[in-house]
């Protein structure tokens, strides 16, 4: 999948690759993912997180990696609705005050009515 508006395809890590798909290689005595080390060779910076524009873990095209700040990256992974299909709106979203997790009002409801219920 491109992810450039160069239209460049995804170019697949050949090496070693983690169950969850990243790419990885060792490099001075310490494994390190392929993207990243790509990142950096072809760049110089070395920043928080790498993240793939294209969303395929195994992929080391240049133009598909984009250096990220960790809050940068956490909010482009959040996601926009619950595993029922709720939407994750500032109304619709109960924050745990303890964990910061994030829950569905809507289901969390469902479940505390059906709990009384029983």
């Amino acid at each position: 999948m491109a992810a450039d508006s160069d239209d460049q395809p995804c170019k697949l890590w050949t090496g070693a690759l983690r169950k969850d798909g990243y790419g990885y290689l060792l490099v001075g005595g310490q494994y390190v993912l392929a993207h990243r080390w790509v990142y950096e060779q072809a760049t110089g910076e070395s920043p928080e997180e790498v993240h793939h524009k294209c969303l395929n873990h195994g992929c080391v095209e240049i133009t598909h990696l984009e250096g990220l700040t960790c809050a940068e990256h956490k909010q482009r992974h959040l996601k926009t609705q619950c595993k029922h299909g709720h939407p994750y709106t500032d109304d619709s979203t109960y924050i745990d005050p303890t964990t910061g997790a994030r829950s569905c009002r809507t289901c969390r409801t469902y479940r505390n009515r059906r709990q009384a219920i029983r």
